[in-house]
């Protein structure tokens, strides 16, 4: 009987039902199961129903076996939200992502394509592939802008570089007419009020990408 299957919070309920039953049937007794709709006057099933209702109205509880399903739902409950405090007491206050989303509430897309999602992601972590980064890789000689002669960082690519004035231009219109809120690191990598708000800054954030060449350089 305990190698079943029988999982949730019913199980030892289940099981111990099975189990008389089976010391019943070995004793030459025969059972038929039948569905019977409540208040159909057998006296029986209204004998059922009003234990029922009375058992949720007791004061006086029941111990039972804590099932194998009810442990699974309990845990992943608690795992989850200190799993969830310990991320956000992971993120340094003086990184980038704590910056943009500090209390780590952006959600992308699932349909975003994915190397989109993985270069946002890479951006919100500040390891994309900027000079800036290079240069601290190794990888190479300057950290700076080649036509800022500032460090290139995530910032400076996406919000301040000459080299793509025009297509920074067609980003912080795209802000202001569509998304109501200024161009900064927060309003294009952090988390937005709705969903809507979501799909419309993520269309022009991803065009400027396409746009600039940073969505195959980064």
């Amino acid at each position: 009987m305990a190698n079943m299957g029988i999982r949730g919070s019913l199980a030892p309920i289940v099981v111990r039902v099975l189990t008389l039953l089976k010391t019943l049937e070995e004793r030459g007794n025969t059972f038929v199961f039948q569905w019977i709709r409540g208040h159909c006057g057998i006296r029986g099933n209204e004998e059922a129903d009003a234990a029922a209702a009375t058992a949720h109205q007791a004061r006086t509880t029941v111990p039972i076996v804590f099932s194998r399903g009810d442990r699974r739902s309990y845990l992943r409950r608690v795992t989850a939200v200190l799993a969830n405090q310990q991320q956000r007491r992971d993120v340094p206050t003086q990184s980038l992502l704590h910056t943009v989303d500090p209390v780590l509430s952006c959600r992308l897309p699932r349909n975003l394509p994915r190397p989109v999602k993985s270069l946002l992601h890479k951006l919100r972590l500040n390891v994309a592939f900027t000079p800036f980064y290079r240069h601290q890789l190794g990888c190479d000689i300057s950290p700076c802008c080649p036509e800022c002669a500032v460090p290139a960082t995530v910032a400076h690519l996406l919000l301040f570089c000459r080299q793509y004035t025009r297509e920074g231009e067609y980003l912080r219109s795209q802000y202001e007419a569509h998304c109501n809120q200024p161009l900064t690191l927060p309003s294009i990598l952090g988390p937005w009020d709705t969903p809507v708000s979501q799909r419309t800054a993520l269309r022009s954030v991803v065009e400027f990408l396409r746009r600039t060449g940073l969505l195959d350089i980064l």
